[in-house]
């Protein structure tokens, strides 16, 4: 699930609520498959139990007192560093990176 809730600091809540809509497409433990929405609901945990916007929280939990210095949140910041990204282009173009981040800033939490 993909869907951009906007900005601000509930825009992951409001990205989970949305989750409510989602069907299963597989029976449980039918398969194996990363999902980028049950992170997004982890980092909806952490906000209700730490009060924090789950940007904040990662930061200030786990990034800083570790010391880590290639971990960035929200999403689009990523772009700063070498990271794998796609490219996109009209037909018969040269493909090229796009100019932000194509995923939501809802998709953040630790994604």
């Amino acid at each position: 699930m993909f869907t951009d809730t906007g900005r601000g600091d509930d825009c992951v809540a409001r990205y989970v609520t949305g989750c409510a809509k989602v069907v299963q497409i597989h029976p449980l433990g039918a398969t194996l498959s990363y999902r980028n929405t049950a992170f997004v609901i982890a980092g909806r945990l952490v906000e209700v139990l730490t009060s924090q916007v789950s940007d904040v929280a990662l930061r200030e939990r786990l990034v800083e007192p570790l010391g880590l210095t290639h971990t960035v949140t929200p999403l689009e910041d990523v772009l700063r560093f070498g990271a794998a990204m796609g490219h996109i282009a009209e037909p018969g173009e040269r493909p090229e990176p796009p100019p932000q981040s194509p995923l939501p800033v809802s998709l953040d939490p630790p994604d």
